[in-house]
């Protein structure tokens, strides 16, 4: 089962209607099913395959590798995107603690960074939950995660002391311009640059810091 297919299955099955004779059934576990895809790089690789070889970096990968889809099930995929970045899609991922399951066993592994993103996560229901479990688990020598969320800043003037309450130690902030009609043509969005802006200051007001700002430069713009 190809990354692809899997990605696509993801995306699609949802929308896809149910087939003659199995009614609302099908549409209804469909809705029900929830995907989770997690991303992977592994830290100063480049640094290791200029010092000891690319034979001695394939091994490294393939040891990730091996150990990733040991610790996900059958049901779900584990692919290399290319380079040092491996993408795990979990399948029908139903409550934050089938993602804290999975978390915990990296982190034993060796894994010392969690970043939440993807579409926006802030809307996510149950993402205080998620990250006050995720808060919890410690490294093997029993040292706090650094753990972060990636957000388009939109509603975080409102999340930003319950997520550091749960646990955030930090935030990413998507912003692309200050002038509002930029702002808005470069994200396609229905809400003004300023709520962003807000989102920020109440960000380091809650101790979210230091908050990480990324935009994307655009030609003519």
């Amino acid at each position: 089962k190809t990354f692809d297919e899997s990605f696509m299955k993801a995306v699609a099955e949802p929308m896809l209607p149910p087939p003659d004779g199995e009614g609302e059934d099908r549409r209804t576990a469909a809705q029900r099913c929830r995907y989770w895809m997690g991303v992977i790089d592994i830290d100063h690789f480049k640094r290791f395959n200029d010092t000891y070889g690319h034979a001695a970096g394939d091994k490294v990968l393939v040891t990730v590798a091996q150990r990733l889809v040991s610790i996900v099930r059958e049901s779900d995929t584990v692919a290399r995107l290319g380079g040092d970045e491996f993408v795990a899609v979990l399948e029908d991922v139903k409550s934050p603690e089938e993602i804290t399951r999975l978390a915990r066993i990296v982190v034993a592994r060796g894994v010392k960074k969690l970043r939440i993103t993807g579409g926006e996560p802030l809307l996510r229901k149950g993402l205080e939950a998620l990250i006050a479990q995720l808060a919890a688990l410690r490294t093997p020598a029993g040292e706090a995660l650094d753990l972060t969320l990636t957000t388009n800043g939109s509603v975080l003037a409102r999340k930003a002391a319950a997520l550091k309450s749960a646990g955030l130690r930090r935030v990413t902030v998507s912003l692309d311009g200050l002038d509002d009609a930029v702002f808005r043509r470069m994200n396609d969005v229905d809400f003004p640059v300023a709520d962003v802006l807000e989102g920020i200051d109440a960000a380091r007001h809650a101790g979210l810091h230091p908050v990480k700002v990324n935009m994307v430069v655009k030609r003519g713009t």
